[in-house]
C-alpha cells in the first residue's frame, strides 16, 4: 500500500477529509452548508498547527517519511485554505449568475486559489533552496501564510450574521480578494514563535464557538 499510515500524518489526513467535507457540503446546496464550511476550515487551521509537532514525536522518522509528510503538507494546504474558501465565496454567489458583473466574482476566486498554489510553490522551493546552503531556522515569511487565511477568512466570515447576505458576500469575495493578493506580494512577515502557537489556538476555538452560537442564534 502506498504512502505511510501511521500516527504522524493522522492530522494532515484528517484535515484534507474535512475540507473536502466542507466543499461537498457547499456543492451538494445543503443549508447552512457555508456556515458548516467555515467550522470546517477553522478546524483544519487547528489541525495544521499541531500536525508538525505530532510528527516529530516519532524520532525514528526516516527521510523518506520526512519528505512525504512535507508534500502531503503542501497538497492538504491548498485544498483546506486555498480550495474551500473559494468554494465558499462560489456559493454565496447564488442569486447573483445572471448579474454581468459576477464574472468580476469568478475571476476573484479563480486568482485566490491561484496565488495560493503559487504561494506554497516558491515557499517549497524556497525552503529547499535554504536548507541546501543555510544551516539556519527561518525567522521571515516573504508574502503572507496560506494557513493564515484559517483565521482571517472566518473572522470575516462572522460578519455574515451582521450585515444581509446581499452586502455580505460583496464583502467576502473583498477579504478573499485582498487576502489571495497578500498571499504573493513581496513583503516579509516575521515567523510566527512557539510563544503565539496558543494565542493562535485560542483565537481559533474562539471564532468556532462565535460562529456556532450565533448560527443558533440566527435560526
Amino acid at each position: 500500500m502506498l504512502g505511510y499510515w501511521n500516527y504522524t500524518v493522522l492530522l494532515t489526513y484528517l484535515s484534507v477529509l474535512l475540507a473536502c467535507l466542507g466543499i461537498g457540503l457547499c456543492l451538494v446546496d445543503v443549508n447552512h452548508a457555508t456556515d458548516f464550511a467555515a467550522l470546517c476550515l477553522l478546524t483544519c487551521g487547528l489541525f495544521d498547527m499541531f500536525d508538525g509537532k505530532v510528527a516529530r514525536t516519532k524520532k525514528d522518522r526516516t527521510e523518506m517519511e520526512k519528505d512525504f509528510g512535507i508534500q502531503i503538507d503542501s497538497l492538504s494546504d491548498l485544498v483546506a485554505f486555498g480550495i474551500l474558501p473559494a468554494v465558499i465565496g462560489y456559493r454565496l454567489l447564488d442569486g447573483l449568475w445572471n448579474k454581468w458583473y459576477s464574472i468580476f466574482f469568478i475571476i476573484i476566486l479563480l486568482m485566490y486559489v491561484l496565488f495560493g498554489l503559487v504561494r506554497l510553490g516558491y515557499f517549497n522551493a524556497l525552503e529547499n533552496k535554504r536548507t541546501q546552503t543555510e544551516n539556519t531556522v527561518l525567522k521571515y515569511y516573504t508574502g503572507l501564510p496560506i494557513t493564515m487565511a484559517s483565521l482571517m477568512i472566518p473572522c470575516v466570515y462572522c460578519l455574515n450574521f451582521v450585515f444581509d447576505i446581499e452586502y455580505f458576500r460583496f464583502i467576502y469575495l473583498a477579504a478573499l480578494g485582498i487576502i489571495g493578493i497578500l498571499f504573493v506580494l513581496k513583503i516579509k512577515l516575521p515567523k510566527a514563535g512557539k510563544k503565539l502557537i496558543p494565542i493562535f489556538t485560542i483565537i481559533g476555538l474562539v471564532l468556532c464557538i462565535t460562529i456556532i452560537v450565533l448560527y443558533f442564534l440566527s435560526k
